[in-house]
């Protein structure tokens, strides 16, 4: 597996070459390897025999031999690539294209005529994604269940890297890491937008320009956030877990991200209600700086 220095190994599925030339050029500046497909079928021949190499997907909905959701659905299905991030790109993306592409389980998307840097940012967070989500199940695989025996607890944390501690354990504990990372997803929203007051546009600045993790480190270390914790109470009840997520932050109003706006559509971040959302039932409550999870 590539160290998070790689750029990470691309399969890019696209009928016309130019475009095929086009993203390689981008991607290879970035350091990135790519695979190429120019139908459905020669993807799942690639898929078949290199998915453990394959870190991220971008997708061309139209394809010559087959419907590219037929093909997304196909990719979503398979154990060995539950973890991969698929990029969705097309000339045109409808609203219908992108609500049937979110149902699928594909949450970022590239329009063309490409852009370097957009093309970049985008491939960079999901593959990303990908390796966060990878390693998110191979450290549950190795945790204890201890957390089965659990009937109600209470945990602070303050940083991501606490924040992705607990939920291998609750990844581990419902035995299932995909709803894990969907909680990591809601407790990393609770201490970088709520706690450290990071806003959106903060956070697209700071990962274009690569230093948010630096600037999170930065404002841990403030005395108007220092003494900040993201409180994560957990209740098993007989259906399942009920989480309550509480941050100290001022709050937000989370109804726009429960959805893909297309101003948005093409950033690099901003999915992760969406995609907590997809696998949890989730509740805002008050000023928005607490949400109640329930993990079935």
């Amino acid at each position: 597996m590539a160290s998070d220095e790689d750029g990470g190994m691309v399969l890019v599925i696209d009928e016309e070459p130019a475009g095929l030339l086009a993203l390689q050029e981008m991607l290879r500046e970035s350091g990135f390897l790519m695979l190429t497909a120019l139908t459905g079928a020669a993807a799942k021949q690639i898929l078949e025999h290199r998915a453990g190499e394959v870190e991220a997907i971008v997708l061309e909905l139209a394809l010559p031999d087959m419907d590219g959701f037929e093909l997304l659905r196909w990719m979503k299905a398979q154990a060995s690539l539950a973890h991969v991030e698929v990029i969705v790109q097309s000339t045109r993306l409808r609203s219908e294209s992108v609500r049937k592409a979110l149902e699928c389980g594909a949450y970022f998307y590239l329009s063309r005529p490409f852009q370097a840097a957009q093309v970049r940012a985008i491939v960079k967070a999901a593959v990303g994604a990908s390796r966060l989500r990878r390693s998110l199940e191979q450290k549950a695989d190795e945790v204890e269940d201890a957390f089965g025996l659990l009937t109600r607890g209470t945990f602070h944390l303050r940083s991501p890297r606490e924040a992705e501690l607990l939920s291998v354990h609750l990844g581990s504990a419902v035995g299932d890491s995909a709803k894990g990372s969907a909680l990591l997803e809601l407790m990393i929203n609770a201490v970088e937008h709520g706690n450290l007051e990071i806003s959106y546009d903060d956070k697209s600045r700071l990962m274009a320009e690569g230093t948010l993790a630096d600037e999170i480190e930065r404002r841990l270390d403030l005395p108007e956030y220092a003494s900040r914790q993201v409180e994560v109470e957990i209740e098993h009840k007989p259906s399942g877990f009920e989480v309550l997520i509480r941050d100290e932050g001022p709050g937000f109003s989370p109804e726009r991200f429960f959805q893909v706006e297309e101003s948005r559509l093409f950033d690099s971040h901003g999915r992760g209600i969406l995609f907590a959302n997809a696998a949890l039932e989730l509740e805002y409550l008050g000023r928005g700086n607490e949400v109640r999870v329930t993990v079935n």
